[in-house]
């Protein structure tokens, strides 16, 4: 009995088929792969073989190399053997399944940075191989270039690749960390264009929210959260203390003397963040409760020097008033003049 041999050089699969059962499917193959066909025919024989479709590399006589670059579908195939003697034999045919099964992982991917990205492959496989080194339907990618080779029950191999983009994190900063006394407010601004905004102001047990994009938030020790989202739905965050009242962080270092010998050093009674408030009073008395100095505005402007009227007041302890009017109790202590 005649039979076409099949060696199928990547899957190492051997089909047979008889002489007298013409029309037998072989096993299937796969799209681009190489496969190696044979008859077992008398001595010196020669073989006539006809492929359809597809490119025989290779022809031993008794044996063909076939490289399967067509479509996927059914393929015929046929060989006749002409004896030393010519004597032309019947045609020995087969029919030869090609196949090949698509895979898509998606187009235009995209991730928010410092995020990862579900991605996941078509069922059906029998095996999967990532580019991350993962051999499961599924994997993450945090971004750039993402691969996968599946492989069906037929061994027949699929690929598909993708580019994950990754999108930056929306850049937001409603400021450092403040301090805020009496009837003092701050106006934060989380910046136009975002899809959304979500503010959260925690103050002890009690937490509000807010959509807008400014705030104003008043005085009282506090966290502000701020979570804004744009159109590729990326989140950018940020976060500001609003510390308990303190005169110490609001208008720095309170000098309890100064020397205003004309030296060019500390010949003035200089209070660092005066300045911040403008509408501030100063009024300075002496030890018997008569005032010496006084400002209603602007005392950064015009320092006092230790005079009064014009005239230099001598050694000795000072008393100050300052009201911010801002709400609070106005500030009071000593600075003494050292000459």
């Amino acid at each position: 009995m005649k039979a076409i041999r099949q060696y199928i050089v990547l899957a190492l699969l051997l089909g047979l088929f008889s002489v007298h059962c013409p029309g037998q499917t072989l096993p299937r193959v796969c799209v681009g792969s190489k496969v190696r066909y044979g008859v077992q025919g008398l001595a010196n024989s020669h073989f006539d073989w006809t492929i359809q479709g597809a490119t025989i590399l290779n022809n031993y006589g008794d044996s063909i190399d076939v490289q399967w670059n067509v479509p996927p579908g059914i393929y015929n195939m046929s060989v006749i053997e002409t004896s030393e003697y010519n004597c032309v034999g019947e045609p020995v045919t087969a029919q030869v399944q090609v196949s090949y099964n698509t895979i898509s992982i998606g187009t235009n991917l995209e991730v928010c940075d410092g995020d990862s990205l579900l991605l996941v492959a078509p069922g059906g496989f029998v095996s999967y191989q990532w580019s991350n080194g993962a051999t499961t339907r599924q994997t993450f990618s945090k971004g750039g270039p993402v691969w996968v080779i599946a492989t069906d029950p037929s061994g027949c191999q699929s690929r598909d690749s993708v580019f994950v983009r990754v999108n930056p994190l929306p850049a937001v900063d409603i400021g450092p960390d403040t301090t805020l006394c009496g009837n003092e407010t701050i106006e934060l601004d989380a910046g136009p264009g975002w899809n959304s905004y979500l503010w959260t102001i925690r103050s002890g047990n009690k937490e509000k929210e807010e959509n807008e994009q400014t705030i104003t938030v008043s005085s009282g020790a506090k966290i502000v959260r701020l979570e804004v989202t744009d159109n590729k739905g990326c989140t950018g965050r940020d976060t500001m203390e609003v510390l308990p009242c303190s005169i110490s962080r609001i208008l720095g270092v309170i000098p309890n003397a100064f020397t205003p010998n004309n030296d060019g050093r500390n010949d003035t009674w200089h209070i660092e963040k005066l300045a911040n408030y403008p509408d501030a009073s100063v009024e300075i008395y002496d030890r018997w409760g008569r005032i010496v100095f006084r400002r209603d505005k602007g005392y950064s402007n015009a320092e006092w020097d230790g005079t009064s009227n014009g005239k230099p007041l001598p050694m000795d302890a000072y008393f100050y008033v300052i009201d911010l009017h801002i709400g609070i109790e106005p500030i009071t202590g000593s600075v003494t003049i050292i000459r």
